[in-house]
Protein backbone atom coordinates (compact mmCIF):
# COMPACT_ATOMS: atom_id res chain seq x y z
CA UNK A 1 0.00 0.00 0.00
CA UNK A 2 2.40 2.27 0.90
CA UNK A 3 4.07 2.14 -2.87
CA UNK A 4 1.31 2.56 -4.76
CA UNK A 5 0.66 5.48 -2.02
CA UNK A 6 4.24 7.12 -2.65
CA UNK A 7 3.90 6.58 -6.60
CA UNK A 8 0.18 7.92 -6.39
CA UNK A 9 1.21 11.16 -4.86
CA UNK A 10 4.42 11.77 -6.99
CA UNK A 11 3.06 11.68 -9.92
CA UNK A 12 0.30 13.58 -8.95
CA UNK A 13 2.38 16.63 -7.58
CA UNK A 14 4.17 16.04 -11.20
CA UNK A 15 1.20 16.81 -12.95
CA UNK A 16 -1.26 18.66 -10.78
CA UNK A 17 0.98 20.95 -9.14
CA UNK A 18 1.17 24.34 -11.17
CA UNK A 19 3.92 25.59 -12.64
CA UNK A 20 6.23 28.40 -11.52
CA UNK A 21 5.48 31.75 -13.42
CA UNK A 22 8.24 31.52 -15.72
CA UNK A 23 6.48 28.72 -17.71
CA UNK A 24 6.10 28.29 -21.57
CA UNK A 25 4.30 30.94 -22.79
CA UNK A 26 3.44 31.02 -26.34
CA UNK A 27 2.71 34.65 -27.96
CA UNK A 28 0.80 34.85 -30.69
CA UNK A 29 -0.03 38.51 -32.84
CA UNK A 30 -2.46 38.13 -35.65
CA UNK A 31 -2.75 41.11 -37.61
CA UNK A 32 -4.52 41.58 -41.13
CA UNK A 33 -2.22 41.52 -44.07
CA UNK A 34 0.82 39.97 -41.84
CA UNK A 35 1.69 36.81 -41.01
CA UNK A 36 1.44 35.99 -37.14
CA UNK A 37 4.64 35.39 -35.09
CA UNK A 38 5.11 33.19 -32.71
CA UNK A 39 7.89 33.30 -29.93
CA UNK A 40 8.56 30.87 -27.02
CA UNK A 41 10.10 31.18 -23.98
CA UNK A 42 11.41 27.39 -22.46
CA UNK A 43 10.99 26.78 -19.07
CA UNK A 44 13.67 24.37 -17.12
CA UNK A 45 11.89 23.44 -14.03
CA UNK A 46 10.45 19.41 -15.69
CA UNK A 47 14.36 18.82 -16.73
CA UNK A 48 15.42 17.09 -13.75
CA UNK A 49 12.29 14.76 -13.54
CA UNK A 50 14.77 11.93 -15.04
CA UNK A 51 16.75 12.47 -12.26
CA UNK A 52 14.60 11.55 -9.72
CA UNK A 53 14.06 7.73 -11.74
CA UNK A 54 17.59 7.71 -11.69
CA UNK A 55 18.05 8.57 -8.13
CA UNK A 56 15.38 6.09 -6.70
CA UNK A 57 17.25 3.66 -8.35
CA UNK A 58 20.58 4.79 -7.06
CA UNK A 59 19.47 4.76 -3.41
CA UNK A 60 17.49 1.40 -3.41
CA UNK A 61 21.12 0.12 -4.80
CA UNK A 62 22.74 1.20 -1.81
CA UNK A 63 19.92 0.34 0.65
CA UNK A 64 20.20 -3.03 -0.80
CA UNK A 65 24.32 -3.19 -0.40
CA UNK A 66 24.88 -1.33 3.15
CA UNK A 67 21.73 -3.05 4.84
CA UNK A 68 23.16 -6.58 4.71
CA UNK A 69 26.83 -5.43 6.28
CA UNK A 70 24.86 -3.36 8.77
CA UNK A 71 22.43 -5.94 10.45
CA UNK A 72 25.34 -8.17 10.87
CA UNK A 73 27.33 -5.72 12.52
CA UNK A 74 24.74 -4.72 14.39
CA UNK A 75 23.80 -8.72 15.65
CA UNK A 76 27.23 -9.30 16.23
CA UNK A 77 28.48 -5.84 18.47
CA UNK A 78 25.20 -5.22 19.74
CA UNK A 79 22.88 -8.00 20.08
CA UNK A 80 20.17 -6.28 17.52
CA UNK A 81 17.89 -8.51 16.04
CA UNK A 82 17.55 -8.41 12.38
CA UNK A 83 13.84 -7.51 12.73
CA UNK A 84 14.79 -3.80 14.09
CA UNK A 85 15.88 -3.21 10.60
CA UNK A 86 13.00 -4.75 9.37
CA UNK A 87 10.79 -2.21 11.29
CA UNK A 88 13.71 0.77 10.87
CA UNK A 89 12.66 0.63 6.68
CA UNK A 90 9.20 0.82 7.17
CA UNK A 91 10.01 4.33 9.48
CA UNK A 92 11.62 5.33 6.81
CA UNK A 93 8.97 5.00 4.40
CA UNK A 94 6.51 6.40 6.62
CA UNK A 95 8.79 9.02 6.98
CA UNK A 96 8.89 9.34 3.28
CA UNK A 97 5.11 9.91 3.48
CA UNK A 98 4.75 12.47 5.85
CA UNK A 99 7.55 14.43 4.07
CA UNK A 100 6.01 14.44 0.72
CA UNK A 101 2.22 15.20 2.78
CA UNK A 102 3.74 18.24 4.23
CA UNK A 103 7.01 19.65 3.31
CA UNK A 104 7.56 18.75 -0.66
CA UNK A 105 6.59 21.81 -3.23
CA UNK A 106 9.23 21.47 -5.56
CA UNK A 107 11.33 19.07 -6.75
CA UNK A 108 14.38 19.57 -5.13
CA UNK A 109 12.31 18.89 -1.68
CA UNK A 110 11.35 15.77 -3.62
CA UNK A 111 14.52 14.52 -4.25
CA UNK A 112 14.89 14.21 -0.77
CA UNK A 113 11.92 12.72 -0.07
CA UNK A 114 13.05 9.92 -3.24
CA UNK A 115 16.18 9.36 -1.34
CA UNK A 116 14.16 8.05 1.55
CA UNK A 117 11.90 6.03 -0.24
CA UNK A 118 14.89 4.64 -2.18
CA UNK A 119 16.77 3.62 1.10
CA UNK A 120 13.83 2.25 3.08
CA UNK A 121 12.94 -0.15 0.23
CA UNK A 122 16.04 -1.07 -0.92
CA UNK A 123 16.67 -2.40 2.84
CA UNK A 124 12.95 -3.71 2.84
CA UNK A 125 13.73 -5.81 0.03
CA UNK A 126 17.22 -6.98 1.36
CA UNK A 127 16.49 -7.49 4.61
CA UNK A 128 13.20 -9.56 4.13
CA UNK A 129 14.70 -12.58 2.74
CA UNK A 130 17.12 -12.64 5.39
CA UNK A 131 14.26 -12.32 8.31
CA UNK A 132 12.08 -15.49 6.43
CA UNK A 133 14.63 -17.74 6.07
CA UNK A 134 15.87 -16.93 9.91
CA UNK A 135 12.53 -17.72 11.35
CA UNK A 136 11.10 -20.32 9.02
CA UNK A 137 14.08 -21.77 8.03
CA UNK A 138 15.70 -23.35 4.67
CA UNK A 139 13.68 -25.90 3.84
CA UNK A 140 10.67 -24.25 2.34
CA UNK A 141 12.17 -20.73 1.49
CA UNK A 142 10.15 -20.33 -1.94
CA UNK A 143 7.00 -21.20 -0.72
CA UNK A 144 7.01 -18.80 2.26
CA UNK A 145 9.07 -16.37 0.19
Amino acid sequence: ISTGLCIFIGSWFLVVVPPSINQDTTVVTLEEGNSSSCSTKQNDKFEDTPLLQNKINEEIDIGRLSIGFISDMARLLFKIPRSFFFILSGVWIFLAQLLILFYVDDLDKLLIVTIFVGVGFGNLYSITPIIVSEWFGTKRFGSNW
